[in-house]
């Protein structure tokens, strides 16, 4: 499959979503994963129709749909909104959170139960043909990449698979392992490099990133790469961060 490249739209919360658009098509990318916080909240029905048509219009793809629904804190039946808004936008992956706190927090039997409600959440995700994709962060069960991969395994589905993104508080090291072993997982990459709370340049660490795709290219995975929180939230920050995402994917 292609690669495909895009902006989430949360790296410009305070534009309109016709805003977003100009700049994405300004920066050379294939699409935008619209936000569930502004700009498509869950059950905006007529919002997420009129955000897709103008995406298309402008000749950009809906590449997902950056939910927060949470699993562990709202129930699976829950979910369906979030879906049936997703499938208006047209989406074909959800992004999701999973967990209230770190994975090492986790006991077996709170284990057991998040696992059986993420089965429960993937199987509802089918009915829609959307892939749901957990958000790679601190505080979620994705935070340690070994019982991630746990909980990926055990759910066993196609409809349930994750994000990636580099840990902004662990090393090169750490997130190589990291990606090396959720990489068959992977759908989608939020493109960004974070030091602490410092955001960077993708320029200064192409080297890094070089390493991270070929990881991911060697799985056969993540064919969407998603900039989101640029250095600065300007459209010439964009511009050339979209510039080094596409140098990586040549």
């Amino acid at each position: 499959m292609e690669k495909q490249t895009g902006v989430a739209s949360v790296t410009f919360r305070s534009l309109a979503p016709y805003e977003i658009i100009k700049l994405a098509r300004q920066a050379g990318l294939d699409g935008v994963e619209w936000g569930g916080d502004v700009h498509v909240p869950c059950g905006a029905y007529q919002k997420a129709e009129e955000t897709a048509h103008a995406t298309r219009e402008a000749g950009l793809t809906v590449l997902s749909y950056g939910s927060y629904f949470r699993l562990g804190l709202q129930r699976a039946e829950e979910l369906e909104m979030y879906l049936k808004t997703a499938k208006t936008l047209g989406a074909p992956i959800m992004r999701i959170w999973c967990g209230t706190r770190s994975s090492a927090m986790y006991g077996k039997e709170e284990a057991a139960l998040l696992l059986a409600q993420a089965k429960q959440a993937a199987a509802l995700a089918e009915k829609y043909g959307i892939v749901l994709g957990l958000e790679c962060h601190d505080s979620t069960i994705t935070d340690g990449y070994a019982f991630a991969r746990s909980f990926l395994e055990s759910v066993d589905s196609p409809f349930f698979k994750t994000y990636w993104q580099p840990n902004r508080f662990r090393d090169f090291s750490y997130n190589l392992e990291a990606l090396k072993a959720l990489a068959p997982y992977i759908v989608t990459v939020h493109t960004q490099r974070w030091e602490g709370d410092v955001r960077l340049s993708l320029h200064g660490y192409m080297d890094e990133w070089r390493t991270y795709c070929g990881v991911l290219e060697q799985a056969g995975a993540a064919h969407r790469f998603i900039l989101e929180f640029l250095p600065e939230e300007r459209a010439e920050c964009l511009r050339s961060e979209a510039e080094a995402l596409r140098a990586l994917l040549k």
